[in-house]
């Protein structure tokens, strides 16, 4: 080093190459969809089929129920146990937001997320009124499937959360 002239250094690290937090996130999430159970209740066959194939093919989830009608989707949630429930809004023999209701009104817990084209703020809000948990505008993409089912796990976190506190406290 000389005076008024500075200093120069080198060095060099070796580093392993991390991986990005979203990365990290997602495959923590796709670990813990696998035993999801999913039912889609959606009038239209190639909706039916092309959330099926999202599902499966970005989120790994194999147990997903197909039904036609409000009605179905009703009598498959109160015989089985599902993890989510995505419910189209126009569906023969019984609305999604009729089905919605009653599902509630039977003690159904289960997240429903309300699928639908008609994203206006009456829409919206008649689906929240019903018991909905929320709403995914179509056509649906992976993108706002990853949403929600981060919201629905969230929420599952914060249930077993405090349901071993509560255990903990007696």
């Amino acid at each position: 080093s000389k005076p008024g002239e500075g200093s120069v250094f080198f060095f060099s690290v070796s580093l392993q190459k991390s991986k990005k937090k979203s990365e990290i996130k997602k495959e923590e999430l796709l670990k813990e969809l696998q035993n999801f159970r999913i039912l889609v209740a959606e009038d239209l066959l190639t909706n039916r089929l092309v959330l099926k194939s999202l599902l499966e093919k970005f989120f790994g989830i194999k147990k997903i129920d197909l039904v036609e009608t409000g009605k179905e989707a009703v009598e498959k949630a109160v015989k089985k146990n599902y993890d989510l429930i995505f419910m189209d809004v126009r569906m023969p023999q019984m609305d999604g937001l009729e089905a919605t209701r009653l599902l509630r009104e039977q003690g159904i817990k289960t997240p429903i997320y309300i699928v639908t084209g008609d994203v206006y703020r009456n829409t919206v809000v008649e689906a929240i009124k019903a018991g909905a948990d929320g709403f995914i505008g179509k056509p649906v993409d992976n993108e706002k499937l990853e949403k929600v089912l981060k919201e629905v796990l969230e929420k599952k976190r914060q249930f077993s959360n405090g349901e071993k506190n509560q255990i903990q406290t007696k």
